[in-house]
Formats: structure tokens, sequence, C-alpha cells
């Protein structure tokens, strides 16, 4: 094979190579989104989160409330977890004091 030949197998090729390199960056590219994606609507479900757990200490009734509503609604948009499936479970309510009892029958049981 001659010189020419050479250069000229090398040049029908370089379009493809090029092409070829491209496309692994791209792929790459796409990954590190997804990846990058992926932590920030973890941080965004986190931010939720933490702010709902502040509510439940809350004064007011109304915004613990909200923080038991905001909480559901993590569950709900986030994928099933074990740790989100145990937030049910745990028991939130009022601190006891006057009242509170009476809170757990009418509003924890929705009569």
């Amino acid at each position: 094979m001659g010189q020419l030949q050479r250069l000229s197998l090398l040049a029908a090729a370089l379009p493809g190579l090029t092409a070829l390199v491209a496309l692994l960056f791209t792929w790459m590219s796409v990954g590190q989104a997804r990846s990058e994606l992926r932590i920030a609507e973890q941080g965004q479900i986190t931010n939720r989160f933490n702010a709902a757990i502040n509510n439940l200490g809350s004064d007011s009734e109304d915004v613990r409330l909200g923080g038991i509503h905001a909480l559901q609604r993590i569950m709900q948009d986030s994928a099933p977890r074990p740790a989100h499936d145990r937030l049910g479970a745990v028991g939130v309510c009022t601190p006891a004091g006057p009242g509170a009892g009476q809170w757990l029958r009418q509003g924890a049981g929705g009569h």
C-alpha cells in the first residue's frame, strides 16, 4: 500500500472518528447532566422536608397541620423509599396539654 493510499484512507476515516469522539463526549455530558439533576432534586426534597419538619415545631396548630400536609406531599412526589414510608407511622401531633386528646380525636380521625 502506497503512502498516497494511506493518506487517502486516513482522510476518509477522519470524519467518522471525529463523529465517534463527538458522540462519546455528548454521551458523557448527558450522563453528567442527569447526575447533576438528580443531586439538585434530592437537595430540593431535603429543603422541603426540613421546612416541613420545622413547621411541626410551631406554636400554631395551623402551621403544624401544614407541616403534616407538606410531609404527605413529599411522600407523594418522591419515589417510594423505606424512610418515607415510615414517616406515616411517626405519629406527629400537637404537644401534650389541654385539648391535645380532643385534637387527635377530631383532627386526626377526620370527624
